[in-house]
């Protein structure tokens, strides 16, 4: 016989509601009065652990439903328990209040304490001789707490079942016992929560309590259940339904198991794992079947079935919609779930000694009370869940709302609830509606936007669902299209920003920029009374403007609707949004190089580090040559790119990061990032700035690595005319030992203008560099310093780590030695870190002459053609060539032309 946590196997058929199993508790006692365990008990270290850890607290509370295994329990950590300086005792209150008249208890309850005391061996203690044979009338108060101080061993009083010690003076005794800091402990056993809990008792006894979420098993305990009746190995894996079916409560996984036993005696091949279900299945069928016959014992009509069956529609109750739905006061509503508790139909899913959270009821509880309901009364169950839609609506409860409204299969009311409480969904719960709006028909959503949208947008937060969120987001576009202009013009922009998402997350930019155009018109002939009715999705639509503006190249357009998304902010989930608005402006300030005001903005956020605030805080820590910070920063940033299109932005900052750090001497990161665009584009494929950015991200990590023929290739399938396009080809040209090209080239792009200050900044550095190595020093210097005063007034400081080390080193020392010490401060701790553009490049170091020569040595033409060529003699190309081998660290003319091809410098 199997037995867990007080249900043995062959009594475990009426845990789950109703009354405690017959052999709840074991039969037989010890000398001591620890009852027998026995002999196939499943044993709960954790548990064993808490009750150890507990021993300095004067009460513990083990408060848990029927079958759940408090006395099984109690009784496994009483025999263990082997402190020489205490001594256990227990009492079952069942047996020794049995029967006793109500007037009587108080004595009854002190006699069974001394008879106990005395069937332990303990009669000579102080206690066991004020509680005499012949106890009439009960000792008072006093004399028991002056017996529990003597000088006698310490005492754990274990009582089984308080629930039935209803004297008030007799619980006023123990607490006295207890509380006067004297030689006695107790460790309780209870199905409701008791007076040992609440208010100022809980707190002056520091009561320490074990409640029904400890109680519960984990999925592997129930593991351990199951394999033990059955008497075969079962993972814990195969029964993770049937755990969520009864919430772990232990009886009704013994009861299922055995059930199920009976099944595979019949059919074998159920234990057969062949990547099917059946086993999983048989187990929660199983289940359902004990809870129903349960729910018939216990429910036998009347207010409790009523109840059960009213308060069933929904999956998380709130005292407060409890007592909507039944009708009751928030008092005889409590009452009614704790009773429910009680029984092991549910349990309170947050709670705080002497205070209620929410009650939910097991799965297959709550599954079987809506059969029944739905078969019997489906009117009823309509009315009550459009009323639980309502309450939760009030109480700004959209979780509860969301899964209500789903339930009725009605979309115009979901679509409500999911717009009203829009920034609420996408905040916090996207993930929780998976599981709600995944089992919607398609043929109920398809003209729907909101719905298709939410669904989109709670799928991309789980792995493994790219085509589905590619299909809602088509959908989605569809359905806007059919719908927009029929509804209202706060509902147009709302639906309008949705498109614009919708389009983004495809990889559509041009027409998501056409969305958003078409809002903006919306937002801007909104009356005063649509704004206000607009008010609790306004901050959404004009974040969603702002991140389509970024994506298609629009920064200063960008930040002017984030503004009026911080602005816009409003109900619940006002901070939340207000922060999310300024983080994503501080982002864009400091990605185009205005540092300093990306400092400030951020210092308005606080301390969160998710989503766009640890993006913004990535690029700060860079800006702050703290590349470790913004790498431990990204795994706080990911779920940005599991929900959106925003993952080559993060891309790039871990790109950065690596760079700085000098990791990209390993070529693996740059294979690391094309498998992280492939895992990603499947999601949100890219297109405009953000395709844009990612390329450039490859090209700079190309660059950083010395492949610059492979990445002049990538820049050929890029905009010619765009800045950073332009920056990384003038690189290019530095490495290949082309400064005038490198000048020429980004000279251009200067002069055409450019407002990023950070692309400006680096574009004038990469001038700075070439002027210096065409010994235009004086122009070089002057170029230079117009970037210390770009910096200066921005805040960037990266920009510095952007070209060879030995160049930025000999401007540095150029204008120190003018008298401007600005960028020795400015480079400060940087210089331990490592740049864009590789530090011993050989390009950077090969003369004009020694370029020819290196160049010419993949021609295979002779050295004297060669010599005729630069009009020298060939003794000086070989002086040159032997030169050319030394800084490539070769020692040959084939080893030269492979080492120059890999590096960019000829090509290949």
């Amino acid at each position: 016989m199997t037995t867990v946590s007080g249900v043995p196997a062959s009594a475990a058929t009426a845990a789950s509601a109703g009354s405690a199993p017959a052999a709840s508790v074991p039969v037989g006692a010890s000398p001591t009065g620890v009852p027998r365990l026995p002999g196939a008990t499943v044993s709960r270290p954790r548990l064993l652990r808490a009750l150890d850890e507990a021993s300095g607290s004067p009460v513990v509370v083990l408060r848990g439903p029927a079958g759940c295994g408090k006395t099984v329990l109690l009784a496994d950590w009483a025999r263990r328990h082997r402190r020489d300086d205490e001594r256990v005792l227990w009492l079952g209150l069942d047996a020794a209040l049995d029967g006793v008249p109500a007037a009587d208890r108080r004595r009854a309850f002190w006699a069974a304490v001394g008879l106990a005391l005395r069937a332990s061996g303990r009669s000579s203690s102080a206690l066991a001789r004020l509680l005499g044979d012949d106890l009439a009338p009960a000792p008072s108060r006093s004399a028991l707490v002056a017996a529990a101080a003597a000088p006698d061993q310490p005492l754990v009083l274990v009582l089984d079942d308080l629930d039935l010690l209803d004297d008030p003076a007799a619980r006023a005794d123990l607490e006295a016992v207890v509380g006067s800091g004297g030689r006695v402990r107790a460790v309780v056993a209870t199905r409701s929560r008791s007076w040992l809990e609440r208010g100022d008792v809980a707190a002056a006894l520091d009561t320490v309590v074990v409640g029904p979420d400890a109680l519960a098993l984990t999925p592997a305990e129930a593991a351990v259940v199951v394999t033990g009746v059955l008497r075969r190995p079962v993972d814990a894996s195969r029964v993770v339904a049937l755990h969520a079916a009864v919430g772990g409560h232990a009886g009704a996984v013994v009861a299922s198991a055995r059930a199920v036993a009976d099944r595979v005696e019949a059919d074998r091949t159920l234990l057969v794992d062949r990547g099917g279900r059946s086993f999983e299945e048989a187990l929660a069928a199983c289940a359902l079947d004990h809870v129903r016959a349960s729910l018939a014992r216990h429910l036998r009509g009347g207010p409790a079935t009523e109840f059960a069956l009213r308060t069933s529609v929904v999956d998380s109750l709130p005292t407060a919609l409890a007592a909507r739905l039944a009708d009751l006061p928030d008092a005889d509503a409590a009452a009614a779930l704790d009773r429910a508790a009680e029984d092991g139909l549910g349990a309170w899913r947050t709670e705080s000694t002497g205070a209620h959270g929410e009650f939910a009821y097991y799965a297959a509880v709550r599954e079987a009370l809506r059969s029944e309901l739905d078969a019997r009364r489906p009117d009823d169950a309509r009315t009550l869940r459009q009323e639980a839609v309502e309450w939760a609506l009030e109480a700004e409860q959209p979780m509860i709302a969301a899964r209500a409204a789903a339930a009725l299969l009605d979309m115009p009311l979901l679509s409500r609830v999911l717009q009203r409480s829009w920034p609420s969904f996408t905040l916090r719960h996207a993930a929780e509606l998976v599981g709600v709006l995944g089992t919607l028909p398609s043929r109920r959503t398809a003209r729907h936007p909101v719905v298709l949208a939410m669904t989109a947008l709670a799928f991309s937060t789980v792995s493994m669902h790219h085509a589905r969120v590619a299909q809602a987001l088509e959908a989605v576009v569809s359905a806007v299209g059919e719908r927009v202009g029929s509804v209202p013009a706060p509902d147009q922009a709302f639906l309008l920003a949705v498109e614009a998402q919708a389009r983004r997350m495809l990889g559509d930019v041009a027409r998501a920029r056409a969305a958003a155009a078409r809002a903006e018109v919306v937002l801007a002939a909104l009356s005063p009374a649509e704004r206000e009715e607009m008010a609790p999705v306004a901050s959404f639509v004009h974040q969603q403007l702002g991140v389509t503006a970024l994506l298609d190249g629009s920064p200063e357009e960008a930040l002017r609707s984030f503004a009026a998304a911080s602005g816009a902010a409003s109900g619940p989930e006002h901070a939340a949004q207000r922060a999310s608005s300024l983080a994503a402006s501080a982002f864009v300030h400091l990605w185009i190089g205005e540092v300093a005001t990306g400092r400030a903005l951020l210092a308005q956020v606080g301390d969160e580090t998710a989503g766009p605030v640890g993006l913004a805080r990535a690029v700060l820590a860079l800006e702050d040559f703290r590349p470790h910070e913004a790498l431990q920063l990204v795994p706080d940033v990911e779920p940005l790119m599991a929900s959106s299109e925003h993952w080559p932005i993060v891309l790039a900052v871990r790109a950065s990061a690596m760079i700085s750090l000098g990791q990209t001497a390993v070529a693996g990161h740059l294979v690391d990032l094309d498998a992280q665009a492939a895992r990603w584009s499947v999601r949100s494929p890219t297109a405009g700035a953000s395709g844009d950015l990612l390329a450039t991200t490859r090209v700079r990590l190309m660059l950083a690595v010395g492949r610059v023929s492979r990445a002049e290739a990538e820049l050929e399938q890029l905009p010619a005319d765009d800045p950073t396009v332009v920056l990384r080809r003038g690189a290019a040209h530095l490495l290949r030992a082309d400064a005038r090209r490198a000048a020429d080239t980004v000279s251009g792009a200067l002069l055409a203008g450019v407002p990023d200050q950070r692309v400006r900044s680096q574009l004038l550095l990469l001038r700075a560099v070439a002027e210096l190595r065409l010994d235009r020093a004086a122009a070089a210097l002057a170029t230079f310093t117009a970037v210390l005063d770009a910096l200066a007034h921005t805040g960037l400081r990266t920009v510095l780590l952007t070209v060879p080390r030995d160049d930025l080193e000999q401007l540095v020392a150029a204008a120190t030695a003018s008298g401007d010490p600005r960028a020795e401060d400015m480079l400060g701790p940087g210089r331990s870190l490592a740049g864009d553009l590789p530090a011993d490049a050989i390009g950077s170091s090969l003369s004009e002459r020694e370029a020819v020569v290196l160049r010419s040595l993949a021609t295979e033409r002779s050295l004297p053609s060669v010599a005729a060529e630069l009009h020298v003699s060939v003794n000086t190309v070989k002086t040159q060539l032997r030169s050319v081998y030394r800084k490539l660290g070769v020692s040959g003319r084939r080893e030269a032309v492979e080492a120059a091809t890999q590096r960019g410098l000829i090509g290949g």
